[in-house]
């Protein structure tokens, strides 16, 4: 299965959960949405989704990415 085009919604969850993750430590910096770390968690999300059988295509926002995860944390 090749992984296609990030969609954008997914980099948008993956830079906010790291902006919150990185706010709980004190000094706040914003990682690069080209940066290696976000890339490959954004991959990650993405792989996570499609295992699910979401079409990642068709997600537009990142609360619905969101709400995907959650629907498989709750499994």
């Amino acid at each position: 299965m090749a992984i296609e085009k990030i969609p954008v919604a997914i980099y948008k969850f993956v830079m906010s959960m790291l902006a919150k993750k990185s706010g709980k430590t004190g000094i706040t910096t914003i990682p690069k949405a080209g940066g290696l770390n976000v890339e490959l968690t954004a991959k990650q999300v993405q792989k996570t989704l499609e295992s699910m059988g979401v079409d990642v295509s068709k997600i537009k926002d990142a609360k619905e990415v969101e709400k995907f995860l959650n629907i498989n944390e709750a499994w």
